[in-house]
């Protein structure tokens, strides 16, 4: 998953000495038509598919494991659920990640394969393992 600029700066000088910002308790998910550029706000239907950014607690995401394609990787652990009260079905295709539920900072977002097509009403779910954040 590409680093946003907040997330890059943050590792940059984390190496250079200065203090990484505090440990997370929730990251909260966006939900993105399209790539979401690295601000993060290209595309994000979240408002109107989910009524806002989707909740990941940290506490149900694994432990980092080596990943398979390389780099290293956390999953979630736990189903994570929203439904839809989109006014029309929408096509996510990229989920962002965030340290707030609003405004807050853009961490990273990948593409989701395949894409979903959620329709108003649905129940949008992510089973255990769906979710996978890699860093290489």
């Amino acid at each position: 998953m590409p680093s946003s600029q907040y997330h890059a700066t943050n590792k940059l000088n984390w190496l250079r000495g200065t203090t990484f910002p505090a440990a997370l308790s929730n990251v909260y998910l966006s939900h993105h038509t399209a790539d979401p550029g690295s601000s993060g706000v290209n595309s994000d239907v979240s408002t109107a598919l989910a009524g806002g950014r989707t909740t990941l607690a940290t506490s149900s995401l694994s432990v980092p494991a080596v990943s398979a394609g390389g780099g290293f990787q956390v999953s979630n652990t736990a189903t994570v659920t929203a439904s839809s009260s989109a006014a029309s079905a929408q096509t996510v295709t990229h989920l962002g990640i965030w340290d707030a539920p609003t405004g807050g900072n853009f961490i990273t977002y990948g593409l989701l394969s395949p894409a979903a097509v959620v329709a108003t009403g649905d129940v949008y779910r992510f089973a255990t393992g769906q979710i996978v954040i890699k860093e290489l």
